[in-house]
């Protein structure tokens, strides 16, 4: 089994596409013998981003120029990535896409392989919840600088030798790593990128907004739904809300998201509809919720109500707990319902 570190440079990343001048990578075995490397300079057929031409190459533009188009190394690019070799770099999805971008670019045939990320290797080892360039990765495990970075071939030998610092604290080869520490693992097919991090960042994502209970993104329009089709359980319950309209302040419907859902339940069953428009309403509902320094915060859903009200409206202002009596309910009650689930079949 060799390893393959590899590294990209970029002339430019307009229109989210990017334009490969410079190719860097070193092959070795498994003994981290080097089998060969090199550093591949590409006309990148496009402009130069400036910041990057002047803060960033190793080379002059004229160097990059003169070099041949990405077809030219094509097929010496993608032999690179063999079944037989494990693929290693920094932040190697944005380079795997690069590839792609090119490929797709010149309609090439893209090409598949797994790679293995030295960034988010390196945080499960120590621990870390950081996103670390190359150099203080390097800096803190104690290997060798590169001599220029954003050299790509400079870059991509740092990589390898962070990699076999890991491997002679650890005790463990290459291999074993990539499958202790899972998050570093990711594959390119067809053009499409997958990481085990992205993975896992989009299922924390979607955890944490189960345990939220803020009227944002997916839950406000899980919201929106569900008052478009809500229906009284049963009979209408007889009160003074029935046949009305009710809105309630912001500062309480943006952070209970399971009350509200309960409450625009509990007043389809008296016949009432809830509203997002208050000067559409019938009753409006304040609640108190206070700043950080001990202010009340603002509401402006009620300026709007009693703007309105100036002007002939007749919006009768309740208070929360005023509307807890008539559903005959506590605010505990409240909490302890859930008909999320429900609002999530609709």
């Amino acid at each position: 089994m060799d390893y393959l570190f590899f590294d990209i440079e970029c002339a430019n990343c307009f229109n989210s596409m990017g334009k490969i001048c410079e190719f860097g990578y070193i092959l070795v075995d498994k003994d981290f013998n080097i089998i060969e490397e090199n550093n591949i300079l590409i006309n990148p057929n496009s402009s130069f981003d400036w910041y990057v031409l002047k803060k960033m190459l190793a080379y002059k533009e004229k160097d990059y120029i003169k070099s041949p188009k990405y077809p030219y190394f094509y097929e010496k690019i993608r032999s690179l990535f063999s079944d037989n070799t494990l693929v290693f770099g920094h932040t190697v999805d944005a380079d795997a896409k690069y590839l792609n971008d090119e490929n797709a670019r010149y309609n090439l045939p893209y090409f598949d392989y797994k790679f293995y990320d030295i960034m988010f290797l390196y945080k499960e080892f120590v621990g870390s919840k950081d996103r670390l360039g190359l150099t203080k990765i390097a800096n803190e495990i104690g290997s060798k600088l590169p001599e220029h970075e954003h050299r790509a071939l400079d870059d991509a030998i740092c990589t390898m030798n962070v990699l076999k610092s890991i491997c002679e604290k650890s005790g463990k080869t290459p291999l074993e790593l990539t499958k202790k520490y899972i998050s570093c693992c990711g594959m390119t097919n067809n053009g499409e990128i997958t990481t085990v991090a992205r993975e896992q960042a989009r299922q924390l994502r979607i955890e944490k907004g189960k345990k939220s209970n803020k009227m944002s993104g997916e839950k406000f329009s899980l919201f929106l739904k569900f008052l478009d089709n809500v229906k009284p359980e049963g009979e209408v319950i007889q009160n003074e809300l029935t046949g009305k309209n009710l809105c309630i302040t912001l500062n309480y419907q943006n952070t209970h998201y399971k009350e509200m859902v309960s409450l625009v339940q509990l007043l389809a069953n008296c016949g009432c509809t809830y509203t997002l428009r208050a000067t559409k309403c019938d009753y409006f509902v304040t609640k108190e919720v206070l700043n950080k320094d001990g202010t009340a915060k603002k509401c402006t859903r009620l300026e709007y109500v009693k703007e309105g009200n100036k002007k002939g409206k007749d919006i009768k202002i309740i208070t929360f707990n005023k509307l807890l009596k008539i559903l005959n309910i506590t605010e505990k009650t409240l909490s302890n319902m859930d008909f999320t689930n429900k609002s999530e079949d609709k």
